[in-house]
């Protein structure tokens, strides 16, 4: 619930706001109109449904150049952002022009990156070029008229087939996994971007859809967006989360994307 109370703070309260006007603008109006009054000695008679839209607009520019001028970020610090997608839009709408990847769902993540929501914070992530990749494409068996296929790329936590959804575990497979690094457990590899390139062209090949299933860093996750999928023409990627508690299975339903 820690996340609600943050877009309470940051979206729904600044909304609050600006539509006080819709609320008191009468008030506010007659004050207005007193004062003046009673200053020129001169009698005036204000639209009120004008003046309440121009407040409304005033108050809302007043959030914007607030956000913008402090570059407040949209759901900072310890926050899981997993919480409708409207409120992402509405933060943009607000003056928010910075997020962090960090604990934020991958359908979230995959979004923002592809529609360019929000520049994207620093992932503060080294590189490491002395680590091992794997291939494991044991389960796949090349086709031309695959329907889809699962990708998986374990990278700062393993995956297990076991941790697939029933219905897809059958399917063709490519599972990229990199091994621990002694710098971190989260490191930038130039060489899984690659086996990630060279895995997805393969998979689009046959004309299949790829199930994608990760477990990546921010760095990793903004440069397969950017890097891999963005730069192929209709790619079609359905992305699916892992449950958040036991054995972290990935969901049944993923997040479908295409990518053109």
């Amino acid at each position: 619930m820690k996340q609600y109370w943050k877009v309470f703070k940051q979206i729904l309260l600044p909304i609050i706001l600006i539509l006080l006007p819709l609320i008191f603008g009468d008030v506010i109006i007659n004050l207005i109109t007193d004062v003046y009054e009673n200053y020129s000695g001169n009698e005036i008679d204000l639209g009120y449904d004008v003046i309440k839209v121009i407040l409304i607009i005033a108050f809302w520019i007043s959030v914007i150049l607030f956000n913008v001028k402090f570059e407040r970020e949209f759901l900072n610090g310890d926050v899981y952002g997993d919480v409708p997608f409207i409120f992402y839009y509405l933060a943009k709408a607000l003056g928010y022009r910075y997020i962090s990847l960090i604990r934020k769902p991958y359908k979230v993540q995959f979004t923002i990156i592809r529609k360019d929501l929000f520049r994207i914070k620093d992932h503060l992530i080294d590189e490491d070029n002395n680590v091992k990749i794997t291939i494991n494409k044991n389960d796949f068996k090349f086709s031309n008229n695959l329907r889809e296929c699962n990708l998986v790329i374990a990278d700062t936590f393993p995956i297990v087939k076991e941790q697939l959804p029933e219905i897809k575990k059958d399917l063709d497979t490519i599972i990229i996994e990199r091994e621990k690094s002694k710098i971190n457990d989260r490191i930038y590899s130039k060489e899984l971007m690659c086996k990630v390139q060279e895995c997805t062209e393969l998979i689009q090949k046959t004309g299949a859809k790829i199930n994608l299933y990760l477990t990546t860093n921010t760095k990793h996750t903004e440069l397969i967006v950017k890097d891999v999928f963005m730069k192929r023409s209709n790619c079609v990627v359905e992305v699916f989360q892992q449950e958040e508690c036991g054995t972290r299975k990935f969901k049944v339903k993923g997040k479908r994307m295409r990518f053109l």
